[in-house]
């Protein structure tokens, strides 16, 4: 049996971040390039054509910003031998154009018409007649950051495809690269998420009394009773799903003490996550109705603010739980 150094001396080992580029490079330059121009030609007011307008300019800007980010980050890393053994085959990405230009142009069409559709619908969902600058500001600069993390995986799934590039003989241990396309089954999931978060506002709403929230005391009661579900829930499935995994002998990660500092209880853990993600929801909930000056929210309203955040509260739980669980002195 080969000893790890032995399996060094044969494979050239190329320690990567996924995917192969700092990801957070790429989304600052594009936030940072939007900010700018939103300042140079800000408005007074935004109406629903502005917002439309500036959506298709943000897609356009941010596509191109990103491919081309991507385009010199990935061809140096695959020049270096950089390149993963295994990657996600997709024909549809195939199909896409290799060149710059051409990826540029596919991939900003498609997510002006995206974005420009969805800021529509969100702006008059939700009532609004026009926008400060400021108002404008904050939403635009929260949708080109997920905006741009999208287009940065879907860049990269397309240049790390077979016809992107010949192998030069070496064999590289990279880790592998994830595919941000959209499956049945992550359809699926989606839909069972919405389902449950929507059974569960209609369940808990009765007592907080907030199918229209008129005021901040609704808000802080949602806020904390949806941030302990979400982490008492995925606390308590993922450890779980994490025991049986240690049973098997499937991890093997060195102890971290700030990881190893934090509880090992799982419901003492799922505790403290929400005394940290209590008031953070809590927080984003006001500011949201108070900086867009609602005076209410009808269910439906609130049950799509609620899912967003709880989306991205869902992600760190998830995290965390997973670094610390995963720890050796857990078991």
């Amino acid at each position: 049996m080969p000893t790890p150094n032995d399996t060094n001396q044969r494979f050239r080992v190329t320690k990567t971040s996924l995917p192969y580029i700092d990801n957070a490079k790429a989304v600052a330059v594009t936030l940072l390039l939007n900010f700018l121009l939103s300042w140079l030609l800000r408005l007074n007011r935004y109406e629903a054509t502005d917002i439309i307008v500036d959506a298709v300019i943000c897609a356009l800007l941010t596509t191109a910003i990103n491919v081309l980010i991507v385009w010199h980050f990935v061809r140096k890393a695959q020049a270096a031998g950089a390149v993963p053994r295994e990657v996600p085959f997709s024909k549809f990405m195939m199909r896409l154009p290799k060149n710059r230009l051409g990826l540029i142009a596919v991939f900003g069409t498609f997510f002006a018409v995206l974005c420009a559709g969805i800021n529509h619908t969100v702006f008059t969902w939700y009532g609004q007649v026009s926008w400060t600058f400021e108002q404008f500001l904050l939403f635009k600069l929260v949708y080109s950051l997920i905006l741009s993390e999208r287009i940065v995986n879907y860049c990269i799934l397309r240049l790390v495809q077979p016809d992107c590039w010949e192998s030069n003989g070496e064999t590289t241990l990279a880790q592998p690269i994830k595919n941000p396309l959209p499956s049945l089954s992550g359809l699926h999931g989606l839909f069972s998420n919405v389902s449950a978060n929507l059974a569960l506002q209609l369940y808990f709403n009765p007592y907080v009394g907030a199918y229209a929230l008129g005021g901040d005391r609704s808000i802080i009661a949602e806020g904390v009773i949806a941030s302990a579900v979400t982490c008492f829930i995925i606390v308590g499935i993922m450890t779980k799903t994490l025991d049986m995994a240690r049973a098997n002998g499937e991890f093997n990660v060195p102890p971290n003490r700030w990881l190893t500092f934090l509880p090992k209880n799982r419901w003492f853990f799922a505790f403290l996550c929400t005394l940290v993600t209590a008031p953070a929801t809590v927080t984003v909930f006001v500011t949201l109705f108070q900086f867009y000056g609602f005076t209410s929210w009808t269910f439906y309203e609130f049950f799509w603010v609620k899912m967003a955040c709880l989306t991205m509260l869902g992600r760190f739980v998830v995290a965390i739980t997973l670094r610390r669980f995963t720890q050796p002195d857990v078991g």
